[in-house]
């Protein structure tokens, strides 16, 4: 966080500036080991009602889709269709994720 707003007061060279998404993909796996069991399986046990049905996230602040697989793999249940609407700010993290639902599809 801290260097995205050094980058926005343009404290800091140019050429120490990290790109967004590849410093997104590289702390990506931490992320999620980092999030809290509880929340999952109760957000799992939650989303379990929706089988078969359709199920509407809106990510704000999505940047690189991090959350994105953790829905289709491990959340959204079998059967159920995700409707997934990522909103960003920021054009560069939306181009990566742009290329990165390519790779999905």
């Amino acid at each position: 966080v801290m260097t995205l707003v050094a980058d926005a007061l343009e404290v800091v060279p140019q050429s120490w500036r990290l790109q967004k998404a590849p410093y997104l993909q590289a702390k990506e796996l931490d992320d999620l080991k980092s999030l809290n069991q509880d929340v999952l399986r109760r957000l799992r046990q939650e989303l379990a009602a929706f089988k078969g049905e359709e199920i509407r996230v809106l990510d704000l602040g999505c940047g690189f889709l991090s959350m994105l697989p953790l829905l289709l793999e491990q959340l959204v249940p079998a059967g159920a269709r995700l409707h997934y609407l990522g909103v960003d700010r920021d054009e560069e993290l939306l181009t990566a994720a742009q290329a990165r639902l390519e790779k999905m599809a």
